[in-house]
């Protein structure tokens, strides 16, 4: 069983495989399907928030947008990122905002 864990890590790790080869070989070995990586873009400026999201659609990473350090600080309340884009010098919110919002959240 151990062997057969540690070959498939292997095989997924393999730099040829894609996210659809790891979605597969979860559904196959372990009839699951893996949840996308979700991550957090904190920015003022709409262009930066649809040129981040995009290039993390294109590898398969879920996002949430938002203009407001207050709007991210709630929003850690219903799911945490796996990571988080955050524009430090935000205009109408302060970025340590959310750095501390993170902080209670652990």
């Amino acid at each position: 069983m151990f062997s057969t864990l540690l070959e498939n890590i292997r095989n997924w790790l393999r730099p040829a495989a894609s996210l659809e080869d790891v979605t597969s070989a979860c559904i196959e070995t372990y009839g699951i399907q893996p949840v996308p990586p979700l991550a957090f873009v904190v920015d003022d400026e709409d262009g930066i928030c649809k040129l981040i999201t995009m290039t993390l659609a294109t590898m398969g990473v879920e996002t949430e947008k938002f203009y407001t350090a207050q709007d991210a600080v709630a929003a850690l309340d219903g799911r945490l990122p796996a990571i988080i884009f955050l524009d430090v010098a935000l205009q109408r919110s302060d970025a340590v905002d959310v750095i501390r919002g993170l902080g209670e959240k652990g």
